[in-house]
């Protein structure tokens, strides 16, 4: 196998999971706003202190429904990995890590998945972050 269609098959691995990403974000993002979810979510984060936690609740569905299928096309992905990172690295923090490891099973809402979708991210990101730092040098 060459250098070049090993690049290749780097590359649509890459686009493979960006786009198993998006669709997981999306459907998050979807399934909060048609149940109204937000609306709870956001007093949950103002329960926490939070000032405005809807509109905190809105901006973060927003963001994944929109943001997700810019994600699959491959547009702005650094950034847009870089706000879904923090997102989910904050509901780790603020929510999941007290419950433990395991999401089901021997535990229950755990940070296993926040974990796997932030790895995930991390490895959509990299290779642009990192091609784009190679080219300034």
């Amino acid at each position: 196998m060459t250098s070049s269609s090993s690049k290749s098959n780097e590359e649509l691995s890459i686009i493979f999971l960006r786009c198993i990403i998006s669709i997981i974000i999306a459907s998050h993002g979807w399934h909060r706003f048609y149940e109204g979810g937000y609306v709870p979510f956001g007093e949950w984060l103002s329960s926490l202190g939070l000032p405005f936690g809807v509109a905190i609740a809105t901006a973060i569905t927003l963001f994944e429904i929109i943001g997700s299928p810019l994600l699959a096309l491959g547009k702005k992905v650094p950034y847009l990995c870089a706000g879904y990172i923090g997102i989910y690295l904050t509901g780790l923090f603020i929510n999941h890590l007290q419950h433990g490891w395991f999401v089901v099973g021997p535990g229950r809402n755990g940070i296993e998945y926040s974990t796997l979708i932030v790895a995930c991210l991390f490895c959509i990101a990299f290779p642009q972050v990192y091609k784009r730092f190679k080219t300034q040098a």
